[in-house]
This record gives structure tokens, sequence and C-alpha cells, in this order.
């Protein structure tokens, strides 16, 4: 009777462990998916953005991280900060893909020709799928 009261007393606690070690570090579950990020981030490469033209795209480079706003803001313009009515904890994917894409700012003759950047950026909501930023970089 003992045996089988020790042999039950360890079967709860080897069960309340693995309950409370599946709560203490919940999978996150967003509304947009993983695969739903990075079409529209290549969506969004290939249409390019404000004053940014797209030369060309590399569809299999695309990835998809996801992390805070403020996270993905330090990442892509090196501070946290959120826009007004934003909310820095917000969760966000972060989307990248190579290629090729130029600044198309208007330019007056005189000026330079842009560089090209090899790499496409687009932080996406992962509630959604807006997008908070997307721009070039790695010129």
């Amino acid at each position: 009777m003992r045996q089988m009261a020790l042999g039950f007393a360890t079967i709860m606690l080897v069960g309340c462990a693995a309950v409370s070690s599946r709560t203490a570090y919940p999978t996150v579950v967003t509304a947009i998916g993983r695969d739903d990020a990075i079409r529209l981030g290549l969506q969004a490469a290939y249409e390019g953005g404000f004053e940014i033209r797209t030369l060309s795209v590399d569809s299999e480079s695309a990835q998809a991280e996801l992390s805070t706003l403020a996270e993905a803001m330090k990442r892509f313009t090196g501070s946290e900060t959120v826009a007004r009515g934003d909310k820095p904890e917000t969760l966000v994917w972060n989307v990248t893909v190579e290629g090729q894409w130029q600044d198309a700012f208007p330019r007056k003759t005189e000026m330079p020709t842009p560089e090209t950047c090899g790499r496409f950026f687009a932080v996406i909501d992962a509630s959604t799928g807006g997008h908070y930023l997307v721009g070039a970089d790695l010129c």
C-alpha cells in the first residue's frame, strides 16, 4: 500500500512539473503567421517604398523574425522610439529580403546617382499585417 502511495505521489509531482514548465514559457500565437509575414514583406519589397525604387528581389532570401516594435525600431533605425500612439511592446515581424533597391528621392540633375542598397526590410504588425516601417539599407 505504501509503495502504491509513493508511486502515485511521484506521478503527481512529475505531472505538475511538466505543466508548470509549459506555462512558464508559453508559445507566442499571432494572427499573422511567419509565412504570411514573409508574403507581405515580399509584396512590399517588390513594390519598393516611399522614395525606394526596386531593381531586383531575391525572394528565396526572405526571412521573418518576431520581436517587439521597440526592438524592431532599434534594429532598423538605431532608436527604440516608436511613434506617438504606438505601443513599444506590440509584437511585429521583422522581414528582410536581399536584392537591389535604389533611393529614389527626387534629386537635381547635378546630384550624383544614388548607391544601390542590398537589403530591404519591413516591420509588420503581427496582429493586423499593417506596416510600421519599410526601407532599404546596406548601401
